[in-house]
C-alpha cells in the first residue's frame, strides 16, 4: 500500500468493499476461477481462500495482502522493524484474471511482507543472542563476585590487607617454601607475625621495628 492509502499494485479495491461469500456460494466462485487457472488450481486451498466478492457488483475477487509503505531508500526498508505494524496484512481485492497475475509476478504485495518478516525475524534472534550473551555474562560476573566473597572470608584477606608489603612477602614466601620445608615456612611465617605484634601500620609501616636477632644476621 503507498503512501497515500492505495494498493501497491494499481485496480486493487479495499477490503471495506468486498465481503467472504458462504460456502455454497463459494462453488460459483471455483466455477469462474477455474476459467481463469484450471479446476485444480481453483480447488486448492490457497486460492479458494482469497475469494470474495465485490458489495457494489457481486463481481468475484481474489483478496491479496498488502502491507503499509515503506520507500525504497529509507532505513526502515532494511529495517522494518522501525515501521509500526510493517507486516501487517491489508486487503485488497483483484479480479480474477488479474489477481492471479499479481500472484505469480515479482510485484506481489506478499513478497514484500515475506521479506520484512524476515529481517524482523533475524533481527528478534540477534536480540535474542545478545540478551542470551548479556545475561550469561552478568551470571558470571555476580558468581565471581560471590565466590571473591567468600574467598574473601575464607582467605582472611581484610586481615591480609592489613599486613604491610614486607609482612605480605614473608607470609608468601612461607607458603611457597612449606610444601618443599616446613620447618623453614614456619620459620620465615614467624618473622611476620612477630612484625604484627609491632603495633599497627602508619603508612603503610609497623609503629615499631622487628626485633634485631640476637645473631650475625647480615651473613
Amino acid at each position: 500500500m503507498d503512501a497515500q492509502g492505495r494498493p501497491s499494485v494499481p485496480g486493487g479495491i479495499p477490503e471495506q468493499q468486498f465481503y467472504t461469500p458462504d460456502d455454497e456460494a463459494l462453488r460459483d466462485g471455483i466455477a469462474e476461477l477455474a476459467q481463469v487457472i484450471g479446476e485444480e488450481k481453483a480447488n486448492a486451498p490457497s486460492m479458494v481462500r482469497r475469494l470474495v466478492r465485490a458489495k457494489n457488483n457481486g463481481a468475484w475477487l481474489l483478496a491479496i495482502n498488502d502491507c503499509v509503505f515503506i520507500s525504497y531508500g529509507a532505513p526502515e526498508f532494511t529495517a522494518p522493524h522501525l515501521t509500526e505494524n510493517a507486516t501487517t496484512p491489508i486487503r485488497f481485492g483483484y479480479g480474477l484474471a488479474e489477481g492471479t497475475e499479481i500472484l505469480a509476478s515479482d510485484s506481489n504485495p506478499e513478497k514484500e511482507i515475506t521479506r520484512r518478516a524476515a529481517l524482523i525475524d533475524a533481527k528478534e534472534k540477534r536480540d535474542k543472542a545478545y540478551d542470551d550473551e548479556a545475561r550469561t555474562a552478568e551470571q558470571a560476573r555476580l558468581s565471581a563476585l560471590r565466590k571473591a566473597q567468600s574467598d574473601a572470608v575464607t582467605y582472611r584477606q581484610t586481615e591480609w590487607e592489613s599486613l604491610t608489603t614486607l609482612e605480605r612477602f614473608a607470609f608468601a614466601l612461607a607458603v611457597a617454601v612449606k610444601p618443599h620445608d616446613e620447618v623453614l615456612a614456619k620459620a620465615i611465617r614467624g618473622v611476620a607475625e612477630q612484625s604484627k605484634r609491632c603495633g599497627p601500620t602508619v603508612n603503610g609501616a609497623r609503629g615499631l621495628p622487628l626485633d634485631c636477632p640476637r645473631t650475625e644476621w647480615w651473613i
